[in-house]
């Protein structure tokens, strides 16, 4: 988050000066380094989940049903660093109410019916829960990147 708010001052800036290519790598080098720095997290959610999980309980029957959810939680975590710098890079350039359409629309359009879906509906439990919210993740990094990628924001009056 604190990445998405980097490259939302600086696109803004850029773009205060008028140049929007400069906008545009800003954006693009952030998600990179949002990339490396969430990497390492989620090399550990994937690699060690129970000793994550150990930090927080001692109970077996809770570690074991928090494995898989949390190895989901760790590959998902690239596309939500993905999904915070887009976002807020398009807020940057003036785009802050289509960014904030696809954060409401995947969430709870998306993410809260597949999670309920999944969770609930097909029996799938905590497990469940977290594949439809990473649906949710999924979907709104691709689309905000997608958006970004468009380059309309180029033309929005600030």
């Amino acid at each position: 988050l604190g990445l998405g708010f980097a490259a939302m001052s600086l696109v803004s800036e850029a773009l205060g000066r008028r140049d929007p290519q400069e906008a545009s790598r800003w954006a693009w080098q952030t998600v990179q380094i949002a990339l490396i720095t969430v990497a390492g997290v989620a090399v550990v959610l994937v690699s060690a989940p129970a000793l994550v999980l150990g930090i927080f309980t001692d109970e077996a029957a809770v570690i074991d049903a928090g494995v898989l959810p949390l190895r989901v939680l760790g590959v998902v975590l690239l596309a939500e660093g993905v999904s915070a710098v887009m976002q807020n890079a398009l807020t940057g350039a003036g785009a802050a109410r289509k960014a904030a359409a696809v954060s409401v629309l995947s969430q709870w359009g998306l993410g809260l019916p597949c999670a309920a879906l999944f969770g609930l509906a097909l029996g799938g439990g905590v497990l469940g829960v977290w594949l439809g919210w990473s649906l949710s993740r999924l979907a709104a990094a691709s689309v905000l990147t997608a958006i970004w990628a468009r380059g309309r924001w180029t033309a929005i009056k600030l």
